[in-house]
């Protein structure tokens, strides 16, 4: 599995077999699996439920809490973290069949790649517009002259 042995923070609490118990039956793995994409915030229990698809969202169980206390006791040794967050990094790697949704200066973008073998991680794209909004239903029109059709970095997206 990838991240930080689960098991490194499980040896800090009161109950490690107890714990380590249900946080197999709930596939948690690893600490990166408790945190978010930057590893600075714990996630609460009903964000791990949806996450993980697996733990039924619910009542807050006792050995959650524990475990996230244990994470921020200071008496806790300091345990380092897998960073980015292996389990919210986007490892989809863009070909020229691609089509890119993301933001530009908060506005939305759609893009189709057309060019993936640049220096530095780098896509080119064709930039295409969403129908107008009073229509139902209409095909994206091919946007010909802005600066979007252009170069775009995927290093860290």
């Amino acid at each position: 599995h990838p991240g930080t042995t689960i098991n490194q923070l499980i040896q800090h609490c009161t109950n490690p077999s107890h714990i380590k118990t249900f946080t197999n039956c709930a596939n948690i793995y690893a600490i990166e699996q408790l945190t978010n994409h930057t590893n600075t915030e714990l996630l609460t229990w009903h964000q791990l439920a949806y996450k993980t698809q697996k733990i039924i969202p619910g009542r807050l169980p006792k050995w959650f809490l524990e475990l996230h206390n244990t994470l921020l006791k200071p008496t806790t040794p300091h345990i380092s973290t897998v960073s980015p967050n292996p389990f919210t990094t986007n490892k989809i790697i863009p070909t020229r069949t691609s089509w890119i949704l993301g933001k530009f200066q908060n506005t939305p973008i759609i893009g189709k790649v057309f060019k993936t073998k640049l220096p530095k991680n780098n896509i080119q794209i064709t930039h295409w517009l969403p129908p107008a909004l009073d229509t139902n239903i209409s095909p994206l029109t091919n946007c010909t002259s802005c600066i979007l059709t252009t170069a775009i970095n995927t290093h860290g997206q």
